[in-house]
C-alpha cells in the first residue's frame, strides 16, 4: 500500500471527527452566548439605555441557574421577561405638600429658616415673622397598651434664623403676623453616651453593623428599578450579592424575626411573645448582644403605623435600642403625613419620608464617626416600595448617594454595610405570573466587608463568595451577625474547625462553609416558598387540583371559625395549579411527596389565594394502604395575592386580616 492510498483510508475518519468538533462548537456558542444577546435586546425595548447597564451578570458555568446545586437549583430570571413586560412602567414622580417647598431645615446639629421660601409662603416683612420648636419624646406605655405614646413639652423656643438644638426630637411652628403658616418635625442624633468609653480603648476596633433594609423588593426587581445603587454596590463596594436568599415565611414579620432573633414565628411566640398583645421587651433580639459589648444601638423604620413590631401589635414597652426613631416617625405622620397612596403617607410635609431616613441614616453614622463609638444599626424602609412594584426607581439616586457617601468619607473602613429585603411584591399583576411567584420568594441580599478585613481573614471572604451561590436564609444572616461580634476570632483555622464539627443545621453562619447539597427541607424553608421547586404544571379540572383546592379552602375555613364575624368561604374558580415532587413517586415508596401549588378565587370578596398542599403517600409492611394511601396537609402558609382593603375590618389579628371576609 503506497502513501497516498493509506492518506485515502484515514481521511473519512479524519473528516467525521472535524464535523463532530464543528457541530459541538455551534452547540456550545448556542447554549452559552445566544441567550445573552437575547436578554440585552428584550431590555432595550424597554429601557433604550446601555444594555451592560442594567444587565444581570450570568456565569456561564451554572447554564441558566442562579443557583446550581446538587440540593437546589433556581433558574436565572430576565428582569424583563415577556410574561412580565406590561407590569414593569414608569409611574407618575411623588409630589409632597401640594408642592409647597420646606420653611425650615436641619443639619447635624441646627434648624435654620430656607429665607429662598419666603416668596412661596408670602412673607414679606420679617418683623412679624418668628419660628419656635417644641421638643417632644416617647412614653412607655403600660401592659397591653400600644406604643404610641409621646409627651410634648409646652414651652416653645423661639427663633428668627437658626438655632442650635440639643434635643432628639422637635416639633417647629412658624408664625406669619400672628398666623400660624407652617408646621414640621426634625430628628437628631444628641449623644447619649460617656465621650470617653473603654470600647475605645480595645486592642482592636469592633466593626460597626450597618442594616438597610429595603421592603418587598425582589432581588430582580431591584436590577430592573435600581441601577446606580446596583452599580455602586458592585463596583465601588465591592459588594457580595446573594443569589439563592430565599425568604421563610410569607410577610415582613417571620422574615426579619429570623434575622433579629434567630427564631421563627412560631418559636417567638413560644420563647417572649405569646399573644398580640404582649409586648416584645424579652425577645433575644441581637442589638441586645450588641449593646452588651457597648455598641451604641438604633431601630429606625418608616411608614411606622404598619411597623414590623407594631401593624396589629403592641411594639415595646421599654426603648428597645439607643436611639429609637418611631417617636419621631409615628408622631409626624399622624400630623403632617400627606400624599398616601393605597397604605402609606409617602410625605412628612413637604419632605419624602423614606429621604428623611436616609438623611437620619447619614447623620447617626457622621455623628458615630466624630464621637469615634461603635455601633448597631437596623434601619427599615416600607414607604416607598411596599405597595407599588415600580416605585422603587424614585429611591434609586438617594440610595446610590448615601452607599456612595458611606464609601467616600470611609465609614466602611470600619463598617460591615448589609443591605437586603424582606421578600419581593407579594400582590399585583406581576405576582400572578411564574416568574412574579419565584421574584417574591427571593429578596436581595448584600454584604460589603472593610478591604482590610477581607485580606486579614481570607477565608470569611472566600465562604462568603461561595455561599453567594448557595441555598440561603434569615436564619443564616442571624449566625452571621453573631459572628461579627467577634469577627478577629474567625481566622481560618477556627472555621476549618467549625465546619468540621458542624452537623447538618437549618442555620449557618455564611463565613461558613454551607453544604452544597443543603436543600429547602434542611433549611427550615417551607415547601411552599421553597424557590428551588422545579414544577410541572396541571390542569386546573385534574381530580388531585380540585382535591388539593378544596383542601386549601377546608383550611381556611378551620383557620376562620373561631371568628364568627367573619363568612365562611366557598370555592369559585381554580387559576392555576402546578405539582413538584420529591422521593420515589413511581413505587409509591414510604415518604414519597407531591407538592400541589394551586392559587384559586373565594367568595365572597373575589379573594385570590395560592397554597401549597402536600401529598405524603406511605405504606403498610411494605403494601399500599388501599383505604388511606396518602395524607394532605398545607405546608407554610397560605398567600394573599390581592388586596383585602376594609373586607377584614372586622378583626385585629394580622394573620386572619388576611383570610376574613367581614359580615355586614
Amino acid at each position: 500500500m503506497n502513501v497516498s492510498e493509506s492518506c485515502w483510508k484515514l481521511r473519512p475518519a479524519i473528516l467525521l471527527w472535524i464535523l463532530i468538533f464543528f457541530c459541538g462548537s455551534v452547540l456550545l456558542f448556542i447554549d452559552y452566548r445566544l441567550p445573552y444577546r437575547e436578554m440585552d435586546v428584550k431590555m432595550t425595548l424597554i429601557y433604550p439605555l446601555k444594555s451592560t447597564d442594567h444587565k444581570i451578570p450570568i456565569r456561564e458555568n451554572l447554564r441558566g441557574y442562579l443557583i446550581k446545586t446538587t440540593g437546589c437549583r433556581i433558574p436565572d430570571m430576565d428582569p424583563f421577561d415577556p410574561t412580565v413586560r406590561e407590569y414593569i412602567y414608569k409611574e407618575n414622580p411623588i409630589k409632597c405638600n401640594v408642592t409647597l417647598p420646606p420653611l425650615v431645615e436641619a443639619n447635624l446639629t441646627s434648624l435654620s429658616v430656607i429665607k429662598s421660601s419666603f416668596k412661596a409662603y408670602k412673607i414679606k416683612y420679617l418683623d412679624v415673622f418668628v419660628c419656635c420648636y417644641f421638643v417632644f419624646k416617647r412614653y412607655d406605655p403600660k401592659k397591653d397598651e400600644e406604643d404610641n405614646d409621646i409627651l410634648i413639652n409646652r414651652t416653645c423656643v423661639k427663633f428668627k434664623y437658626s438655632i442650635l438644638i440639643k434635643d432628639e426630637f422637635v416639633k417647629v411652628k412658624c408664625f406669619y403676623n400672628g398666623s400660624e403658616i407652617y408646621k414640621d418635625f426634625f430628628c437628631f442624633v444628641p449623644p447619649k453616651f460617656e465621650i470617653n468609653n473603654e470600647i475605645q480603648n480595645s486592642m482592636r476596633k469592633p466593626l460597626s453593623i450597618l442594616i438597610a433594609g429595603l421592603d418587598g423588593v425582589s432581588r430582580v426587581n431591584l436590577h430592573r428599578q435600581m441601577r446606580k445603587t446596583m452599580d455602586i454596590l458592585k463596583n465601588e463596594l465591592k459588594a457580595v450579592e446573594f443569589l439563592g436568599y430565599n425568604k421563610i415565611g410569607d410577610n415582613t414579620f417571620p422574615n426579619l424575626i429570623a434575622i433579629l432573633t434567630g427564631l421563627s414565628e412560631d418559636e417567638l411566640s413560644q420563647v417572649c411573645w405569646s399573644n398580640n398583645t404582649d409586648h416584645f421587651d424579652n425577645c433575644p433580639f441581637i442589638w441586645k448582644k450588641y449593646k452588651q459589648k457597648k455598641f451604641v444601638t438604633s431601630y429606625a423604620e418608616d411608614a411606622s403605623w404598619m411597623g414590623i413590631f407594631n401593624y396589629q401589635k403592641n411594639g415595646f414597652c421599654k426603648q428597645p435600642t439607643d436611639y429609637y426613631w418611631r417617636t419621631f416617625s409615628f408622631t409626624a405622620d399622624k400630623q403632617i403625613g400627606n400624599q398616601i397612596l393605597m397604605n402609606n403617607n409617602l410625605c412628612l410635609g413637604a419632605r419624602l419620608e423614606y429621604k428623611i431616613l436616609l438623611d437620619y441614616i447619614k447623620n447617626f453614622v457622621d455623628s458615630m464617626r466624630i464621637y469615634k463609638k461603635a455601633f448597631f444599626n437596623f434601619f427599615w424602609s416600607a414607604g416607598l416600595s411596599h405597595d407599588f412594584l415600580n416605585y422603587p426607581r424614585f429611591g434609586d439616586n438617594d440610595f446610590a448617594k448615601l452607599f456612595n457617601y458611606l464609601h467616600k468619607t470611609d465609614t466602611l473602613n470600619q463598617t460591615v454595610l448589609i443591605f437586603l429585603s424582606d421578600h419581593g411584591i407579594r400582590w399585583s399583576g406581576i405576582r400572578s405570573t411564574n416568574q412574579g411567584m419565584l421574584e417574591e420568594r427571593l429578596p436581595f441580599l448584600f454584604i460589603t466587608l472593610p478591604k482590610w478585613y477581607k485580606k486579614e481573614f481570607p477565608m470569611v471572604y472566600e465562604n462568603l463568595q461561595r455561599n453567594s451561590k448557595r441555598l440561603t436564609t434569615p436564619y443564616d444572616l442571624h449566625y452571621t451577625l453573631r459572628d461579627l461580634l467577634d469577627p478577629y476570632k474567625l481566622t481560618s483555622n477556627f472555621l476549618k474547625k467549625r465546619n468540621q464539627i458542624s452537623s447538618e443545621s437549618r442555620s449557618y453562619s455564611l463565613f461558613d462553609n454551607i453544604p452544597e447539597n443543603r436543600t429547602c427541607d434542611s433549611a427550615n424553608i417551607p415547601s411552599h416558598w421553597c424557590a428551588c421547586q422545579e414544577n410541572v404544571e396541571i390542569e386546573v379540572n385534574s381530580t388531585m387540583a380540585v382535591e388539593a383546592t378544596e383542601f386549601a379552602v377546608a383550611y381556611l375555613n378551620a383557620k376562620i371559625s373561631d371568628f364568627k364575624q367573619c363568612q365562611n368561604l366557598t370555592l369559585k374558580k381554580i387559576i392555576s395549579a402546578k405539582v413538584s415532587f420529591s422521593g420515589n413517586i413511581s413505587s409509591l415508596g414510604e415518604g414519597a411527596k407531591k407538592d400541589f401549588t394551586v392559587s384559586f378565587v373565594t367568595v365572597p370578596g373575589d379573594a385570590i389565594f395560592e397554597a401549597t398542599v402536600r401529598q405524603t403517600f406511605f405504606k403498610e409492611n411494605g403494601l399500599e394502604n388501599k383505604e388511606l394511601p396518602y395524607t394532605l396537609k398545607i405546608t407554610g402558609t397560605v398567600s394573599r395575592l390581592n388586596l383585602y382593603g376594609s373586607q377584614s375590618d372586622c378583626v385585629s389579628d394580622f394573620h386572619m386580616k388576611l383570610y376574613c371576609y367581614c359580615n355586614t
